[in-house]
């Protein structure tokens, strides 16, 4: 059982990308929730791990652009999918090859090994490897941003008392590191490693993640130092 606090507030990130929080409710805990859409090379937009779309939502949307993509980065990242395809019928989805199964997801479905290569000029994609999650990561290269879902999380002391104990028990409390539920996905330690060294190879700064606050400067450093696998 689920359910959600939101708004219809876009909140710019940078020239072509935006923002979109709310609050998950998801087994008795409250997690802050990140929607972020992205204006594509062609001027439409591109929405990753879409949150309920309000009509308040999907008229800011539209004033944005058009819609003409959706991405579930992650295989956790499918709660509100069904919902928003349908809203946007017409729109691509990029999904782990898992997804593609569902029978409930009817609009054309495209691996991330098909992601447009003039789209790469400015998001950039690569699925962890050796995980069962089949997250993929993003980095927005005008903005020198690193885009991710349930990789690294950064949860503080503003959100709730259980919310805070369910992190630290998972040893993700204050840290950008992976939760030990997300450990456990892992089933090849040495590709997870290449994958975490190749996406740390890339040029960025700030860090924006699906659930918790935003690093804004200095984000590699600290992987660097704190994302140990």
């Amino acid at each position: 059982m689920s359910s959600q606090s939101s708004s219809s507030r876009l909140e710019p990130l940078a020239p072509t990308l935006w923002a979109h929080e709310i609050t998950h409710q998801l087994l008795g805990l409250k997690l802050p929730r990140r929607m972020i859409v992205a204006r594509l090379p062609n001027g439409t937009l591109q929405l990753h791990s879409p949150n309920p779309i309000t009509p308040d939502l999907l008229e800011n949307l539209h004033q944005l652009g058009r819609v003409s993509s959706i991405v579930a980065p992650t295989l956790f990242h499918d709660t509100f999918l069904a919902d928003t395809l349908r809203l946007f019928s017409e729109c691509r989805l990029y999904a782990p090859e898992s997804l593609h199964l569902r029978g409930d997801l009817a609009n054309e479905r495209c691996s991330f090994e098909a992601w447009p290569e003039n789209w790469a000029t400015s998001l950039r994609p690569h699925t962890l490897q050796g995980c069962k999650v089949e997250e993929t990561v993003f980095l927005h290269a005008p903005s020198r941003t690193l885009l991710v879902s349930d990789l690294v999380m950064n949860i503080g002391p503003t959100e709730p008392f259980a919310t805070r104990l369910f992190f630290r028990l998972n040893g993700a409390y204050q840290r950008l590191t992976p939760t030990h539920i997300f450990r456990q996905t892992i089933t090849d330690r040495r590709a997870f490693r290449a994958s975490v060294d190749h996406i740390l190879s890339w040029d960025f700064n700030r860090l924006v993640m699906t659930h918790g606050a935003i690093v804004e400067t200095g984000a590699k450093e600290r992987l660097i130092r704190e994302l140990r696998v």
